[in-house]
């Protein structure tokens, strides 16, 4: 009799805790669902007060190039490489937090926040903004951010942007629409706006990367250092994703930005979506 009570005692003590980790979990999920949502919120908040649309379309600066018989005789025909830049109160932004250094917009997708990078502190790898939102309050979603070892002003060779990968497609989630060719080949441009100046660049790769910290690994403003990026990511199959016509012109020398996200179930890989500079704007105030 003593063994039967036993036995059901410590089903009970098991069921309830069960039933414990249960609901520990179950308060967990919805504090962190409540999380996302008031962060997705206060970005949403953030757009509505910095952000208005451009209310014309501006064209690629490159038709200026056309000799003057050209443009005597035929009407200028510019390549349209902007289409929904926004215009970006800084003043409003760095009210909010002054580590904020550019915006960023990928058409298409829901990449559309601004960049943070940490000036109080030291150390150049500081990853503070992985876990903090603009607000500084710690936890998922966190922030797109750079760490301070790249200039804020995207001058660098290899500019990396850092962002999680949730499963909502907010912050850099939707860069893993880009792993389908139709979509990569349909969306091409990245928009990235700082302070002054707006700047264009066209994706030319979408890859599967292993895990290693890209500036630690190839710096950020030595060719040497961004060639050997540009070598170790070239395509090596047919039915890579890869803009073969970009590939061509690029080297070394230029400004490249890598968006680099996680991939589910990889740890030791990452997604990374990389652009090379193509146009750049003086913003006139």
């Amino acid at each position: 009799m003593e063994e039967k009570d036993t036995k059901k005692l410590r089903k009970r003590i098991i069921t309830i805790a069960l039933a414990a980790v249960a609901a520990t979990c179950l308060i967990v999920l919805i504090v962190l669902l409540v999380r996302w949502q008031w962060a997705e919120k206060l970005y949403e908040e953030m757009r509505q007060a910095a952000l208005t649309m451009e209310t014309e379309t501006e064209t690629e600066s490159e038709t200026e190039t056309e000799t003057e018989t050209e443009t005597e005789t035929e009407e200028k025909k510019p390549v349209i490489i902007y289409k929904d830049m926004p215009k970006v109160d800084f003043d409003a932004l760095q009210e909010q937090n002054s580590d904020i250094c550019a915006w960023i917009k990928i058409p298409g997708t829901l990449v559309d926040y601004p960049v943070l990078r940490n000036e109080k502190t030291d150390d150049p790898f500081d990853d503070y903004y992985l876990d903090h939102t603009l607000d500084n309050a710690s936890g998922l979603p966190g922030s797109i951010y750079m760490q301070p070892v790249n200039n804020g002003d995207f001058s660098d060779h290899l500019t990396v942007l850092y962002g999680h990968n949730m499963r909502n497609d907010t912050m850099f989630g939707s860069l893993h629409d880009y792993e389908n060719p139709d979509f990569f080949y349909e969306h091409p441009y990245i928009y990235v706006i700082i302070p002054g100046e707006r700047k264009i660049y066209h994706v030319y790769r979408a890859l599967n990367f292993d895990n290693r910290h890209l500036v630690y690994a190839y710096g950020t403003d030595n060719t040497e250092g961004t060639q050997a990026f540009l070598d170790d990511i070239a395509p090596t199959s047919e039915d890579a994703l890869v803009f073969p016509e970009v590939g061509e012109t690029i080297s070394g020398d230029d400004n490249l930005l890598v968006l680099s996200t996680c991939i589910g179930g990889q740890s030791g890989n990452r997604l990374l979506l990389v652009g090379t500079l193509c146009d750049t704007q003086e913003i006139k105030k």
